[in-house]
């Protein structure tokens, strides 16, 4: 799953209403990767299932991540052994909740490359992210059989926030107000290019006081004017110091 946002759309404040969620779920196994410096996510560090934050170094991302991959390869082996075709077939899941790993703020995980393609950061950096983005693409590959979701989402869209090779086969999009047409093109590769341009056309026109309000493209087409809210935005304020 991609989201995505200009400042002020209210990609966050719905992102983090919809981690607030699933953290409060016991059906699911939530996962942070906290990309900001600073940021209300970090109100999950002792709630969710793991949380890394890339302040404290690639290197706990990367574990992170790879703890996902693991997870993922144990789930798809607990299906095989009960006979099971996928997560979603069996009405019972195989007893195993849903996982869900929420990539906040990942345009400062890979925006890691200048204009000329090359590496800003340092051999060791880049063989991390290089092994952060392989098993990043393995889970999204397979996790829909196993009942894992990676969610991306970031206020500043573009190519380097979404590499294709992770967003070409999401299944589902979410797209909050954009600024300028290009902002939605990365998000969106993989998406008929007639059904893109009209997802972008919607995005820019939804009104700057229309905090919230999104398209979102699935399997089933584009849905537009969609007006996202926090279940119950005092709960979530009460129980988040940062909430709402």
């Amino acid at each position: 799953m991609t989201i995505a946002g200009a400042n002020r759309s209210g990609e966050v404040g719905r992102t983090f209403a919809l981690a607030a969620a699933l953290d409060q779920s016991d059906d699911v196994d939530l996962r942070i990767i906290d990309c900001k410096r600073t940021s209300q996510f970090s109100v999950f560090a002792e709630r969710a299932y793991s949380y890394a934050r890339l302040g404290d170094g690639l290197d706990l991302v990367g574990g992170a991540v790879q703890d996902a991959y693991t997870s993922l390869n144990s789930r798809l082996r607990k299906l095989r052994k009960a006979g099971i075709s996928d997560y979603w077939s069996d009405p019972n899941h195989a007893g195993m909740p849903l996982d869900v790993m929420i990539l906040h703020g990942c345009e400062d995980l890979f925006d890691k490359f200048n204009a000329d393609g090359e590496s800003d950061i340092d051999e060791t950096d880049a063989e991390q992210l290089a092994d952060i983005r392989r098993y990043l693409r393995k889970i999204i590959d397979n996790g829909a059989k196993a009942g894992c979701c990676v969610v991306l989402s970031t206020q500043n869209p573009s190519a380097k926030a979404f590499p294709a090779d992770l967003v070409e086969s999401a299944q589902t999009r979410i797209l909050y107000r954009i600024g300028v047409k290009g902002q939605s093109a990365a998000m969106l590769r993989g998406v008929d290019p007639a059904l893109a341009r009209k997802a972008t056309a919607a995005a820019l026109a939804i009104g700057e006081t229309d905090f919230g309000t999104a398209v979102m493209i699935t399997a089933d087409g584009l849905r537009e004017n969609i007006r996202f809210h926090a279940l119950n935005a005092e709960a979530i304020k009460e129980r988040y110091s940062f909430g709402g």
